[in-house]
C-alpha cells in the first residue's frame, strides 16, 4: 500500500467531515437532501477563516456530507502583502504571479519584498512573515541586496490547517484532498 507521503495532494484543499450533530454537519447534510444550497453554507468558510487565521472558500459538499475547503490564494497573498508591510524592514512588498500551471493551483505564494536598509535577520523576519504557523523561505530577490522573495509553501499550509482542525471536537475526520490515478494495469 502507498503511504499517504507518497500520494500527492491539490495544494490548499482539503476534506473536513464535521460531525452529524453539529451545526456545521446538518448544514451540510441539508445541502445534501436539497434544502440548502452549497452558496447558503459559505458563510462556514468566513467562520473557519477567521478561527483559523487564513482564508478559506467552500468548493463543494461530497455526497458523504463532507466540505471541501480551499485556500482563498488572492485572499492569502493580499493578507501576506498587508502582514508585510507592516513589519519595519520592509518598505513596500507585492504579490508575485504565479507561473505556469499544470491545471491545478500553484503550490506556493510568492511575495516580492522592497527592504528599507540592508536586510534584517531572515531567521527574525521570517518569524515575522509567518502565516498559519508556516514560515515563508526567504532569498533574495531580484533586484539587488534590498529585496527578497518571501516563498509561502501551500501543502505546508494545508498540513498544518488539517492539524489546527484535528483538535476540534466538531470535526470527526480532516484529510488533504489527494490526487488519484489509475492503478497501473486497471482498465479505464
Amino acid at each position: 500500500m502507498v503511504g499517504h507521503a507518497a500520494v500527492p495532494i491539490v495544494s490548499g484543499d482539503l476534506i473536513v467531515k464535521f460531525r452529524d450533530s453539529t451545526e456545521p454537519g446538518r448544514e451540510l447534510a441539508a445541502v445534501l437532501a436539497g434544502q440548502r444550497t452549497v452558496a447558503s453554507v459559505a458563510p462556514l468558510a468566513a467562520r473557519l477563516s477567521e478561527q483559523l487565521g487564513l482564508p478559506l472558500a467552500l468548493v463543494q459538499v461530497t455526497s458523504g456530507r463532507e466540505a471541501l475547503l480551499a485556500l482563498d490564494r488572492p485572499a492569502l497573498a493580499r493578507a501576506l502583502v498587508n502582514s508585510a508591510q507592516r513589519q519595519a524592514a520592509v518598505q513596500r512588498a507585492s504579490a508575485v504571479a504565479a507561473g505556469p500551471t499544470t491545471g491545478l493551483p500553484p503550490a506556493e505564494v510568492v511575495l516580492h519584498l522592497e527592504l528599507r536598509g540592508p536586510a534584517p535577520s531572515l531567521t527574525e523576519l521570517g518569524t515575522r512573515l509567518a502565516a498559519g504557523g508556516v514560515t515563508p523561505r526567504l532569498a533574495a530577490g531580484p533586484g539587488g541586496a534590498n529585496t527578497l522573495r518571501a516563498r509561502y509553501d501551500i501543502d505546508a499550509l494545508t498540513l498544518a490547517l488539517i492539524s489546527r482542525l484535528q483538535q476540534r471536537t466538531d470535526v470527526e475526520y480532516v484529510q488533504p484532498n489527494r490526487l488519484l490515478r489509475p492503478a497501473p494495469g486497471a482498465s479505464r
